[in-house]
């Protein structure tokens, strides 16, 4: 279940209170504080305990749409800092004990801070740890549950977007500069010659109460408009304005959702990328057709 909160709303500091049967049972109780930066799982329990039923409950904020990573959150007890409204995979980084491939970063292009992708080594043996470590940050959520078994599942893409008949998204923009990794190397760990690492970033807005991953998101079924771009070399910061390419009309009736993706290797999902790609990005803004 999914809750939508205005973006002022604290969501590391919520008190939800829930309503069950008098003869029933829940866990965590209703009425005690939660941290629900991250999803909060609970329990149902029948009087006779019989019946039992587990609901993911998962808070999001109706954030803005313009990102000067000034502001960042600690997560997981302070283990590291993700940009406020952003997703990283450094939480897959801290269960896997490896080098966090996100971070914040004091060569901003205005401002205090920018947002570093970096592209890390994994381990070219180990069957649970893949051979390099693409660096990312995204808007929606990290589901661990898909860690062990399936990790292209774990990034999910998307946050609410309400359309109101005149804020269309058009272009998405930001500065970014990268420098690219000395060695590609594929999904084995084996050096591919003459290939030079690219990073991606790019916008997408989709239908439906699901979000998105790196299997469905070009598939096109729920794609609406996805911003379509081919980056070159941009070792200094570089202003980036990439407009919306519209497949469909946007429905009037259906549930929305829009996402930023960002990656230090293009095709690090894949576990392919050469170790050191670094992505530094600033002053990201979607622009809307009223705008």
């Amino acid at each position: 279940m999914e809750i939508i909160v205005p973006s002022e709303v604290d969501v590391t500091h919520l008190k939800p209170v829930i309503s069950i049967s008098e003869a029933g049972s829940i866990e965590p109780a209703s009425g005690v504080i939660q941290d629900f930066s991250s999803a909060v799982s609970y329990t149902v329990t029948s009087e006779d305990g019989n019946w039992q039923q587990t609901y993911k409950i998962i808070v999001a904020t109706d954030i803005s749409w313009q990102f000067d990573f000034e502001e960042w959150v600690s997560k997981s007890n302070g283990s590291y800092l993700e940009p406020a409204g952003w997703t990283s995979a450094n939480l897959g980084a801290k269960m896997l004990n490896i080098d966090y491939p996100t971070y914040r970063s004091t060569s901003s292009h205005t401002g205090s801070y920018a947002v570093e992708l970096r592209t890390m080594f994994g381990d070219t043996i180990s069957s649970i740890i893949p051979p390099i470590i693409s660096g990312s940050a995204f808007i929606g959520y990290f589901n661990t549950l898909h860690l062990m078994s399936n990790p292209l599942l774990c990034a999910e893409f998307g946050a609410p977007f309400v359309y109101d008949g005149t804020n269309k998204p058009t272009k998405l923009t930001a500065w970014i500069k990268y420098i690219p990794g000395e060695t590609f190397t594929d999904e084995n760990g084996a050096v591919v010659p003459n290939v030079v690492d690219e990073f991606s970033f790019y916008a997408v807005l989709f239908e439906g109460k699901d979000r998105l991953n790196i299997q469905t998101v070009n598939s096109g079924e729920k794609v609406i408009a996805k911003t379509e771009f081919t980056f070159g070399n941009c070792e200094e910061y570089t202003y980036f304005e990439i407009p919306f390419i519209y497949y469909k009309e946007i429905p009037s009736d259906a549930r929305l959702q829009l996402s930023i993706v960002a990656g230090s290797s293009k095709e690090g999902d894949y576990y392919r990328g050469a170790v050191g790609s670094t992505l530094t990005i600033d002053d990201v803004e979607i622009i809307f057709e009223n705008e």
